[in-house]
């Protein structure tokens, strides 16, 4: 019985070593830029070229009349036999997915000292892989992340940081000392930021429509306000000001959310966390 479980791990393990297929960069400086890939994974390491995984489909079926040809996409042909297209400009490698229809796992290892750039501007919805998201983790070089529905996790990025997202959630874990500035924006999700209890930063939180919760074995230190309160006006103004406009009134939504200023164990690098529709958690690691 030991010995049927253990072939079946064997090739299973074979298996799936036989989908992975991989591409190597000879690259460790410079930028990384990224476009338009929905499940991507990318982890610094200390080596000397950039390694791309992608892991395969073993049940995706055979086109019979794509014999003799290959992937082609507004950049040109897959030259990596990955299904992506990588150039190289100057000091930059771009990376970008050549057929839309379908989204691929990749994994990316890459050179400590190299920054990362990941942009997607398009939110279509293909078929493909179940691992939709953008993970990041020991990076310790400059991290440039846009986004429209993915949601993103960030391990041990050390920045500088600027992180932009529509419609994902940001989940993001700081393990040392950051460099500045560091800065993620979510505008229909929420931001949970864990920090250890020794980090000294600036900070700049501001929730719109939503609340702030935080923990307190952070030593959080509040700046007051530099804005004066405004006093509420009155039914009859609103009333005037409607009139004058042609009894045009445009509605709102009541903002709810927090906005401070402050520091952690005294100061240090800035971080700003903004969300429009979403809570912000900022807890102990």
């Amino acid at each position: 019985m030991k010995e049927i479980i253990t072939l079946t791990m064997l090739c299973l393990l074979t298996l799936q070593v036989s989908a992975q297929k991989t591409y190597e960069v000879k690259k460790s400086t410079g930028t990384l830029a990224i476009t338009n890939l929905k499940a991507l994974q990318i982890e610094g390491y200390d080596g000397k070229t950039v390694l791309i995984t992608v892991n395969g489909d073993e049940n995706k079926k055979e086109d019979e009349r794509a014999k003799g040809l290959r992937p082609f996409g507004s950049e040109g042909f897959d030259n990596t036999g990955l299904g992506l297209i990588v150039t190289e400009k100057g000091e930059q490698v771009h990376l970008m997915q050549v057929d839309a229809s379908t989204i691929l796992d990749v994994k990316i290892k890459v050179p400590q000292g190299m920054k990362v750039s990941v942009a997607n501007q398009s939110n279509y919805y293909a078929s493909g892989s179940k691992n939709i998201g953008i993970f990041l983790k020991n990076l310790n070089s400059e991290v440039t992340i846009s986004s429209q529905d993915e949601h993103i996790k960030l391990d041990n990025i050390t920045g500088p940081l600027s992180v932009t997202s529509f419609f994902g959630n940001v989940e993001a874990s700081i393990n040392q000392a950051i460099k500045g500035p560091f800065s993620i924006v979510s505008f229909h999700g929420f931001i949970d930021l864990a920090l250890p209890s020794n980090l000294k930063a600036n900070l700049d939180i501001q929730t719109l429509y939503d609340s702030l919760l935080a923990s307190d074995e952070l030593n959080i230190k509040l700046f007051p306000s530099m804005e004066e309160p405004k006093e509420p006006e009155t039914e009859l103004a609103v009333g005037v000001k409607a009139i004058i406009a042609g009894l045009k009134v445009r509605t709102q939504h009541a903002k709810i959310g927090k906005s401070i200023i402050g520091t952690i164990n005294g100061g240090g690098e800035k971080i700003q966390l903004k969300t429009h529709y979403g809570k912000i958690y900022l807890r102990k690691k």
